[in-house]
């Protein structure tokens, strides 16, 4: 999708799918630290936009990747 040059938004953020992953079948959200996992994914990946609840630990998560790939 990145080499359409749009932009990408994902919304992941407490996805079932992300409980789901870790083992509950029946899981109607995902975590806070499943979300922040695949929001750095999806940003490493292309991702432009992150639509988010937890919208300080996201900005956490990603600005402390950005700062570790950065080194």
């Amino acid at each position: 999708l990145t080499a359409l040059g749009r932009p990408i938004l994902v919304g992941i953020s407490r996805k079932s799918s992300l409980g789901k992953v870790l083992g509950d079948p029946e899981a109607k959200a995902g975590s806070t630290a499943a979300s922040l996992g695949a929001a750095v994914l999806a940003y490493e990946r292309g991702a432009s936009i992150l639509r988010a609840h937890d919208v300080r630990e996201h900005v956490e998560a990603l600005t402390t990747a950005r700062a570790i790939v950065a080194r």
